[in-house]
């Protein structure tokens, strides 16, 4: 999904929050962005 549909579907948090969860999983590449802009669970 990308970072938009994301923060929209996660309504108990604030678009801050959200940002600086994905930026910690990207960090530590749990979470990857894929070429298309999308969101990845790196398994």
């Amino acid at each position: 999904m990308s970072l938009k549909e994301l923060d929209q579907s996660i309504s108990d948090y604030s678009t801050f929050e959200i940002g600086e969860c994905i930026l910690s999983l990207l960090n530590s590449k749990e979470l990857l962005l894929t070429n298309m802009d999308k969101l990845k669970l790196n398994l």
